[in-house]
């Protein structure tokens, strides 16, 4: 999956479909759409993923501009951590901005197990987050069971089995259940 750039694919990811609600995905698909249609309009490429318009630099887009960012600073050995600008911006939803970083950071050339690194070990470190990061001895245990191997194919990463928090699994049906009750409530 890359950086949507104006195309609403990502909103098919069963992932998306299952945390977010429907009415939230057709506006954001809308959003989307109409910000496709004015970058073509201006013959522009690119653009955050939250669908507002950037300046984009000649021939390229954003994403290009970032994966040769990220190809140059990799190269030259600074650590890179995996991060997001999410929380608080209602344009974004929590945790599919990471989903596609993972995607962005492998395609820019790093591997799934630095990328994963990334974003684990090396942003709790940079976080200062000591009980985090890894599964170790001493530390939360914080971590999804995946279907699937991710050093595969990085977009495995969306394939969850199981979430479990300080040692204990999350209850996903529950919470899918009240959230689909509270979509359904909120369109009545």
């Amino acid at each position: 999956m890359e950086r949507p750039n104006g195309s609403t694919t990502h909103f098919d990811d069963p992932l998306v479909r299952e945390t977010i609600a429907p009415d939230l995905i057709r506006q954001r698909a809308q959003r989307y759409q109409d910000s496709k249609a004015e970058r073509d309009r201006q013959g522009r490429q690119g653009g955050p993923a939250g669908g507002g318009q950037t300046n984009t630099g000649p021939g390229g887009g954003a994403r290009v501009f970032d994966a040769i960012n990220t190809r140059k600073l990799h190269a030259a050995g600074v650590r890179e951590v995996l991060g997001s600008d999410t929380a608080g911006d209602g344009n974004r939803w929590i945790g599919m901005m990471t989903l596609l970083e993972f995607d962005n950071m492998v395609a820019a050339g790093l591997t799934p197990m630095e990328t994963i690194i990334a974003a684990t070990r090396d942003s709790a470190k940079v976080l200062k987050l000591d009980q985090l990061g890894m599964v170790s001895t001493g530390k939360s245990a914080d971590f999804i069971v995946l279907d699937a191997n991710p050093l595969d194919n990085i977009s495995n990463v969306r394939k969850i089995s199981k979430v479990y928090l300080r040692g204990h699994e999350v209850d996903r049906a529950g919470l899918r259940a009240k959230w689909q009750a509270r979509w359904s409530k909120s369109t009545q």
